[in-house]
């Protein structure tokens, strides 16, 4: 009868059998894979370039050993880390090498490398070698958790492909293509605006299919590939016999239409776009547009693109008590877009990119307003209205017809002429707008035609009204007489060819109501086809006329207001919100980046959901903020963004450089800041009350240092006339702030 085994040694044997089958189980979780890239010199790190995935869910603890040997099994070297703490995803070596904070490890994998063996002159080694890479258990060190070889090939000590050619890294290869907008694109001069650099010490020669694509929409019109098999060091200077010609069709392009130049960049494909105005080589050359849903006709640039209007809704004014409109707000959303050939029957806009103006109009409902209210709106600050009747048909003009615009948020003044045509229960708004180039901007259009409105009166028809132009001395514009070019449509014929038009624009193949855009129609349909349809419906169906809304000091149907208390950071505002509407506000953590040079000029901005890595660069300031924000959308289109944070590096110049950056778009006028200190407070704000804000439009943010935070206040969106009740509605930390901003420019600001 044999002996039990003592109770201790049964306790070791199943603990072993644990510890093994619990290995087992993460090492099936964990992989590892050596980098595909392997260039210069070996060293010790160079077996420790990895990548190692943790599938576990939890943090792993492991030991890294490498091996470099021979064929035959000759050890060369053999290198281990410290302990390893691997918290789950992924973790590249050699990236955690260069990152700090460090990110899936504790420690720098690379940094305290221990050799626990090296051949004589390993260093220097010439003949193919096997890399081996070894996850090892810190409690047992005969149990791997991961493995895996590699083989490459060295000379000398240096990596080398199997032809002897030294290793090379493809993602040091950069081919980048770039054409100003200010630069005209011709297919002569396209190697004028590629760069093909070579970063690597030696020249690149595993080289795929390297194609350069000139495309429109999914067709290939143009291509060249590069002929030589390697690319020499640094940046080289092509030749149009460095390449050959696998397809030309560029001369069948559409010169409406963009087209791009795609071209591989390591192991993707990037494109630069080319727009028609670059590549069209468009002329003055003029051609009649033809509306049949309005009865106009015009001459215009030849390949203008006419975009429709793309909402039902027209304008809020807002009056004061004396009957002036203190501001023209533009619809809040564009819910409806239409395709059709050119009959928009609510309006459009013809414009091309190299021309410094365009013509639009927009048809409202006359009923909307009375009279009155609609001189006032279209005479604007003349403040007066010529009428003039033609037929049955009144034509409306102001005494001076140009008037000019200078509005800081726009990118450049302009010249607008309007005319207005009443046309029964319809009125139609045109205006020609031409625009006053001051500067250049790097990626802006440049305007190489000018748009004469003059000459585009001349050419204006309506239903048989003609218009001649009366000039001064110099050419400018004075009025425009009407007159009756040939017999006047009869007005029940005007309208039943405008309500077939609305009809037309209620087809579900040529409406679209879904947000993200208008659906492509790729042949104008027939307006037989679209007749028959019509004639197919039970009930008819006409498009509405887009309706004026009024806002007096009496009456008021359009805003409602709400407060909201944040009262974690202590601040309490009022804001526009809708009736029997629940909103709910949205946290989330903001994490940006903002380099500044010496003049507390921002120089770049990078802003992520998560935390950065951003670099040091020589000459600049590196500030990272980390802030909590509120996100409040309580109407269609304006957004309440209020976020706090805490950092005590930002100086005054900063601060005020963030405020102006904000508050200013890519191509305005920078934003002027006034700085004002509240006792131990200070508030940054823009000397202007509406800005052209970088997100969402027309708005303002405001800077509030307080001992406590910083907190960063902005309204986008919805009335110009929203902002100020918001900013003076803020409570911050129990004080109430009052600002007041003046006609000619200028903010106080002040507590109450």
């Amino acid at each position: 009868m044999s002996r039990p085994f003592p109770v201790w040694m049964r306790f070791i044997a199943v603990l072993i059998m644990v510890v093994v089958g619990s290995l087992k189980e993460v090492a099936a979780q964990v992989n590892i894979q050596f980098s595909d890239v392997h260039t210069g010199q070996i060293t010790e790190a160079s077996v420790a370039h990895i990548k190692v995935m943790n599938f576990t869910g939890v943090e792993i603890h492991y030991h890294f050993k490498g091996y470099v040997s021979t064929p035959d099994g000759q050890e060369l070297l053999r290198v281990k880390s410290e302990l390893l703490k691997h918290t789950p995803g992924g973790a590249d070596f050699a990236e955690e090498h260069q990152g700090n904070p460090p990110g899936q490890l504790n420690v720098d994998p690379f940094k305290n490398l221990t050799i626990q063996f090296a051949a004589p002159d390993w260093q220097n080694y010439s003949g193919p070698v096997n890399f081996r890479a070894e996850l090892i258990h810190p409690l047992d060190t005969f149990s791997i958790i991961a493995r895996t070889d590699h083989a490459v090939r060295l000379k000398n000590g240096k990596f080398v492909d199997e032809k002897g050619r030294f290793s090379t890294n493809p993602s040091l290869v950069k081919l980048e293509v770039e054409v100003p907008r200010s630069q005209l694109f011709e297919l002569d001069s396209l190697l004028n605006f590629v760069k093909l650099t070579n970063g690597n010490d030696y020249p690149h020669c595993q080289l795929p299919p390297f194609v350069i694509t000139i495309k429109q929409g999914r067709k290939d019109i143009y291509q060249l590939e590069y002929q030589h098999p390697c690319i020499g060091i640094g940046e080289q200077k092509l030749k149009p016999s460095d390449f050959k010609v696998l397809l030309d069709e560029y001369a069948s392009r559409d010169r409406q239409e963009l087209i791009a130049i795609h071209f591989p960049n390591g192991n993707h494909t990037e494109s630069a776009p080319i727009w028609t105005t670059q590549h069209a080589q468009y002329t003055d050359t003029k051609e009649t547009f033809t509306s049949s849903a309005l009865g106009l006709s015009f001459d215009h640039f030849e390949y203008a693109k006419v975009s429709p209007v793309s909402y039902e809704k027209g304008p809020t004014l807002i009056f004061d008590k004396e009957g002036a409109i203190v501001e023209v707000a533009p619809p809040a959303n564009r819910s409806f877009f239409y395709a059709m050939p050119i009959d928009y029957p609510l309006g459009f806009r013809v414009s091309r990119d190299d021309v410094n103006g365009n013509f639009s109009v927009n048809i409202y409902d006359w009923n909307s307003l009375s009279e009155a209210e609609w001189e006032t709106f279209f005479a604007g600050r003349q403040k007066k209205v010529i009428k003039q009747q033609v037929g049955d048909i009144e034509i409306w003009q102001s005494p001076h017809l140009v008037e000019v615009v200078d509005d800081p948020r726009t990118v450049f003044p302009y010249q607008r002429f309007m005319l207005g045509i009443r046309d029964g229960n319809r009125f139609l708004m045109t205006s020609v707008t031409r625009v006053i180039v001051e500067r250049e901007l790097p990626n802006y259009f440049p305007s190489h035609f000018a748009l004469d409105e003059a000459a585009f009166f001349t050419s204006l028809r309506y239903h048989g009204v003609g218009f001649q132009p009366e000039v001064d001395e110099s050419g400018e514009l004075l009025k425009l007489v009407p007159y009756i070019t040939e017999p006047l449509t009869p007005a029940a014929d005007r309208l039943a060819s405008f309500d077939r038009f609305r009809a037309y624009a209620t087809l579900p193949n040529l409406s679209y109501t879904n947000y993200y855009g208008t659906p492509e129609i790729t042949a104008s349909p027939s307006l037989s086809s679209l007749d028959r349809q019509l004639e197919e419906r039970q009930e008819p169906k006409l498009l509405s006329l887009p309706q004026i809304t009024k806002i007096t000091p009496d009456f008021d149907t359009v805003r409602h207001y709400a407060t909201h208390e944040w009262e974690e950071v202590a601040l309490k505002f009022n804001h526009r919100t809708v009736v029997a509407s629940q909103v709910l506000p949205r946290f989330s953590k903001m994490f940006e980046t903002f380099y500044f040079d010496k003049r507390d000029s921002i120089v770049s901005v990078s802003i992520s959901s998560g935390p950065q890595n951003a670099p040091e660069k020589p000459g600049l300031a590196l500030v990272a903020i980390t802030s909590s924000t509120l996100n409040l959308s309580a109407i269609p289109y304006q957004h309440l963004l209020v976020d706090h944070f805490t950092n005590n590096d930002l100086t005054d110049g900063q601060l005020s450089a963030i405020v102006a950056y904000d508050n200013s778009n890519q191509v305005s006028k920078p934003a002027d800041v006034k700085k004002v200190a509240l006792g131990s407070w200070r508030v940054f704000a823009s000397n202007r009350m509406a800005n052209p804000m970088r997100r969402f439009g027309t708005g303002n943010m405001i800077l509030v240092k307080t001992p406590s935070r910083i907190y960063r206040i902005r309204i986008t969106g919805g009335f110009e006339s929203d902002i100020l009740p918001f900013l003076n509605s803020l409570e911050i930390e129990g004080q109430q702030l009052k600002f007041e901003y003046e006609k000619e420019g200028g903010v106080k600001i002040q507590k109450t």
